[in-house]
C-alpha cells in the first residue's frame, strides 16, 4: 500500500467523515436533525465554508422549485436564501472557488434544460452563466482542476445521454469531452486523485431498468476505463467520498412494500490508488 493517505469511495446522502466513524468498524450513529424548511426530492446539495446548501427540487406542487435554504450543522438551523431563478429538479451541482455552480435538469420532469446558474453564498445572489452544450436532466458533475465535468444523464423524456461537456467558471465556456461509454441517468459521480468514477443509473426511459457499471474518466487523457461493478444495480443514488475507511463501500436502500432501510456494505477490498 502506497504511503499517506489512501483514497476511498463511499457511496450515499452523507460523506462518512461527517460521522467520525472509526476505520475499522462500519457502525455509525443516525441523529435526527432539523428537518427542510420545505419537502422535496429531485434537489442538489454543496458545502460552502461549513454550511450545507440545498438548492431546488420538487414538492407536491405542479411547479419546480426555486427555493434554496442554508443549514448550520453547529447550530442545527436552516436559513432561507435568494431563490434560484429557473426552478428545477434533477439537476447537478458542484462548487469552484466558493461559488455554488447548478446545472441543468427538468422543470416538468420529462423536458432537459441546459441552464446554469451560479450562486455566491457570501452575497447571496445569483448569476446566469452559458447554457450547457446538450440540455439534460438526471446528470452529474464533478470537479478537477478547477473545472466541472457533467456527465451522462437524460435529454427530453428519459433518453439516456452520454454526453461529457466540461465547464470553465473562469472564461464561462464549454468543451466536448469524450462521451460515457455507457449512457445512463440519475447517476452519480465523485473526483478522486484527478479522475473521476461514476457509477450506476438508468439505462432506458422507463425508469425500470439500471446498471451496477462504474466506470473511470481521466481528464488529463480524455480517456474511459471499465471499473469493477457495484454489488447491485441502482439509479438515483448518492455518491461520497471518505478517506477513513479501508475497502470501497456503498450506501444503498432495500424496499420492501413500503419499507426502506440504509444498509453499508463491503465492495471491494482494493484501495482507489491501486485501481
Amino acid at each position: 500500500m502506497k504511503q499517506g493517505i489512501t483514497h476511498y469511495i463511499l457511496i450515499g446522502l452523507i460523506a462518512c467523515g461527517l460521522f467520525g466513524v472509526p476505520p475499522t468498524s462500519f457502525a455509525g450513529k443516525w441523529e435526527e436533525k432539523a428537518p427542510l424548511l420545505r419537502k422535496r426530492w429531485g434537489l442538489g446539495t454543496e458545502t460552502v465554508s461549513g454550511k450545507i446548501y440545498a438548492i431546488g427540487g420538487q414538492d407536491d406542487l405542479p411547479v419546480a422549485g426555486k427555493k434554496v435554504a442554508e443549514y448550520d450543522p453547529e447550530r442545527d438551523q436552516w436559513t432561507e436564501k435568494k431563490s434560484m431563478p429557473t426552478g428545477r429538479f434533477r439537476l447537478a451541482t458542484s462548487v469552484v472557488r466558493g461559488r455554488i455552480y447548478v446545472f441543468g435538469g427538468t422543470t416538468n420532469n420529462f423536458e432537459a434544460v441546459p441552464t446554469v446558474e451560479e450562486y455566491d453564498p457570501k452575497t447571496d445572489t445569483w448569476t446566469k452563466k452559458a447554457d450547457m452544450p446538450t440540455a439534460r436532466l438526471g446528470l452529474t458533475a464533478a470537479v478537477v482542476g478547477g473545472k466541472i465535468y457533467t456527465i451522462g444523464g437524460a435529454e427530453s423524456f428519459f433518453f439516456p445521454s452520454g454526453a461529457v461537456e466540461v465547464y470553465d467558471p473562469l472564461t464561462d465556456t464549454w468543451e466536448k469531452r469524450a462521451d460515457m461509454p455507457n449512457p445512463r441517468w440519475g447517476i452519480s459521480a465523485v473526483a478522486v486523485a484527478s479522475k473521476i468514477y461514476v457509477s450506476g443509473g438508468a439505462v432506458d426511459n422507463s425508469h425500470q431498468k439500471c446498471t451496477d457499471t462504474m466506470e473511470m474518466y481521466t481528464p488529463k487523457t480524455d480517456t474511459w476505463t471499465k471499473k469493477s461493478d457495484m454489488p447491485i444495480d441502482y439509479f438515483n443514488v448518492g455518491f461520497s467520498f471518505c478517506q477513513q475507511w479501508e475497502d470501497l463501500c456503498h450506501w444503498r436502500t432495500e424496499v420492501g412494500g413500503s419499507e426502506q432501510r440504509w444498509k453499508i456494505e463491503r465492495w471491494m477490498d482494493t484501495p482507489l490508488d491501486r485501481l
